[in-house]
């Protein structure tokens, strides 16, 4: 069981946060992006990453079949990995 205290939320409410709180424009698939390629990356045995490349923290439960995290977790990942910034402009 988790800690009460916690502020657990899925996929769907990570987007909905994002949005209100850090002014991001998520989509669903991303977040599931994300968690894909932190279950890689943990199955790879954890390799060194660059800042920007650090994974998603794991999800703490599951609620109904689907990953949950603790969000202020997420919340200081987004912003520590500059997720929470437009991505440079390629375009000359």
């Amino acid at each position: 069981m988790t800690d009460p205290r916690l502020d657990v939320v899925g996929p769907h409410e990570i987007v909905a946060r994002a949005r209100d709180e850090l002014g991001v424009t998520l989509r669903r698939e991303t977040v599931n992006n994300w968690n894909f390629r932190r279950k890689q990356w943990e199955a790879a045995g954890r390799p060194a990453r660059r800042a920007r490349d650090e994974p998603m923290p794991s999800p703490i439960t599951t609620v109904s079949g689907l990953d949950a995290w603790d969000w202020p977790e997420v919340r200081e990942w987004i912003k520590r990995t500059g997720k929470d910034k437009p991505k440079p402009s390629t375009a000359d």
